[in-house]
């Protein structure tokens, strides 16, 4: 009896472990297969840390205001922080386009505040440097640089002088979007293929940006340090 009990056990080991062997097999014939495409697109969501930094508040008639601003992001709010992403690879490295639809909730308003918010986007627009390795071999990796323009949308009641979020870009028959300051980024994603064409991916990031915004009869000057943590998928074609 014993014999059989351990003769079964050896066979079930044995199969577990070919069958993690087909496993491994499989996952890098789709990386491989992945890999191989030139163009990708990718979608996530996350959360967002932003570091407490100055906040300068000027408007015509009234002393400036000046303290240092605590942001939150509210990433499940309406409309929702999201990050979409094109990727054009040539081997090992890409050229791509980022868009990352950042908010900013200021959570400790001062009295004279009564709203400042820029939550229809503080829109980062990159254009990113991508490299991809090998993180023990077989799970791939991919750290990248990144520049570009920042997109805001206001919405601020300052001192009861509430900003017609009027004026800026035009886009899709709406206004109230400026081209506001300048971000750039360092960031570092795992991936793990599930498909040929399809992979899942977590991402770290490092953003840092500055911005001037428009209020009612003035402008705001912030600074934006934050930490995102995204997770979403790829579609390599």
């Amino acid at each position: 009896m014993k014999k059989v009990i351990l003769l079964g056990l050896f066979v079930t080991v044995g199969a577990v472990a070919d069958s993690g062997i087909k496993v491994e097999k499989r996952q890098q014939n789709y990386q491989s297969q992945y890999e191989n495409k030139k163009n990708e697109i990718s979608i996530a969501g996350g959360a967002v840390y932003n570091v407490p930094l100055p906040l300068k508040i000027r408007q015509d008639g009234s002393p400036t205001l000046k303290f240092t601003a605590k942001y939150d992001t509210k990433p499940f709010d309406s409309p929702p922080y999201y990050q979409i992403r094109y990727s054009r690879w040539n081997k090992d490295k890409a050229w791509e386009f980022e868009m990352i639809h950042h908010k900013l909730y200021l959570s400790n308003k001062p009295n004279e505040i009564q709203e400042f918010t820029i939550t229809n986007g503080y829109n980062l627009l990159l254009i990113n440097r991508a490299f991809r390795k090998k993180f023990k071999e077989n799970i791939p990796f991919i750290y990248r640089i990144g520049f570009g323009p920042v997109i805001t949308h206001p919405e601020s009641t300052i001192r009861g002088k509430k900003f017609d979020e009027k004026g800026g870009l035009h886009w899709v028959d709406t206004d109230g979007y400026f081209v506001s300051g300048i971000v750039g980024q360092l960031a570092v994603e795992l991936d793990y293929i599930i498909y040929k064409s399809l992979a899942f991916f977590v991402e770290g990031k490092i953003m840092g940006s500055f911005a001037t915004v428009p209020i009612h009869s003035g402008r705001a000057d912030l600074s934006n340090i934050s930490f995102h943590s995204l997770f979403g998928l790829k579609y390599a074609f």
